[in-house]
Order: structure tokens, then C-alpha cells, then sequence
């Protein structure tokens, strides 16, 4: 059985994972603008990737506000999350707590967030586990599977 102190060591690990990823992604997100990249102070990325990171990790209040924020800038930019993205620390947070709505993948793309072949993603269709349309699956039902799975 875990101690506090070890679950809280444990959180303290994620959050700092969570945030180092974080910031490294802002900062890759800004570096293409160089004098946007310029104007950003270190402590200003720092604070914030820390804010989204304990907001996330503990799960409470502003958890669902940092995944949009997150999300959001993906969307900004006109991207979407690489799929690989999505396991990944922080990936794996803002799938719990964010908002994909609406956000399709194909059969190929839930196969690669899965980590299996793609006739794995057809069983699975034809099994009724997943919904699938001509537009795709549903990127919520696939990151909640993602998540039941390595739980």
C-alpha cells in the first residue's frame, strides 16, 4: 500500500514531467516567430506550463480549462495533436480531461494511438466497439479505449 508521501512524490514526478513537456512544446510553438520567442521570458513559460500541469495532474479544479488550453493551441495554428502525442504524459491528461467533440481519425490513425495494426481497429468496428462512419471513428472513443487499456 502506498504511503502519502510516496502518491505525493509520485504526482510531484508527473507534474514536473507534465510541465518540462509542456513548456518544450510552447516554446516550439514560438520559436518559428522570432520576435515573439524573444518578447517570452523563461519564467512567464515556466509558471504557466507549471499552472497546466498541477491543474491537470491533480485532476480538480481548472483541469478541463488547461486541456482546452492545451488543445487550443494546437487549433491555433491549425494542427491537431500528432497521434503519437496522445500517449505521451501530457497527452494522456488532456485526453482525460479534454474536449474532441467531434474530432474524427481513421481507421489507420486509431490503430497508430492504440498501438495496434489496423485490423485490430476493423475487429473492433465490426465488434461494435467502436462507432464507425464515413467520416472515421470518434477520437473521444478511441482515447477513452486508450485509457481504460493502461489504466
Amino acid at each position: 500500500m502506498r504511503t502519502d508521501p510516496e502518491v505525493s512524490a509520485q504526482r510531484r514526478l508527473l507534474i514536473d514531467a507534465v510541465a518540462a513537456q509542456y513548456r518544450s512544446e510552447i516554446f516550439d510553438w514560438i520559436r518559428p516567430i522570432s520576435d515573439l520567442a524573444e518578447c517570452v521570458h523563461d519564467t512567464e513559460v515556466n509558471v504557466k506550463a507549471s499552472a497546466v500541469a498541477i491543474a491537470l495532474v491533480h485532476g480538480r479544479d481548472g483541469a478541463t480549462e488547461a486541456a482546452a488550453e492545451v488543445l487550443g493551441r494546437y487549433l491555433a495554428v491549425d494542427q491537431t495533436p500528432p497521434l503519437q502525442w496522445w500517449s505521451t504524459p501530457l497527452g494522456r491528461l488532456v485526453a482525460t480531461f479534454g474536449d474532441v467533440d467531434g474530432w474524427m481519425v481513421s481507421q489507420s490513425e486509431a490503430a497508430e494511438i492504440l498501438g495496434v495494426v489496423r485490423g485490430t481497429i476493423s475487429r473492433l468496428c465490426f465488434e461494435g466497439k467502436f462507432q464507425s462512419s464515413a467520416d472515421g471513428l470518434h477520437l473521444s472513443d478511441v482515447l477513452d479505449r486508450m485509457l481504460r487499456l493502461t489504466k
